[in-house]
């Protein structure tokens, strides 16, 4: 059971990272497509409208958020 329980987490860590990947690569797209029309509401320096970047911090901000995804029960 042990062994069937770590392999079970590693498809959930798995299906976070990819989930997290599809949503990051969704925001750039987004962002480099209509992105430039929501930036007078934002007040952004020039050097942070890199459509990139704003994926790799969506990226990160998803793992973040989506981490419940992955049940405490099956830490233990």
């Amino acid at each position: 059971i042990d062994k069937l329980l770590n392999t079970l987490v590693l498809w959930i860590f798995g299906f976070l990272v990819c989930l997290g990947i599809i949503l990051a690569i969704g925001n750039s797209i987004w962002e480099n497509q209509v992105g430039d029309q929501f930036r007078t509401f934002l007040f952004w320096n020039e050097r942070e409208k890199n459509s990139v970047f704003s994926g790799f911090l969506t990226f990160w901000s998803y793992i973040i958020i989506l981490n419940t995804v992955v049940p405490i029960s099956l830490y233990v």
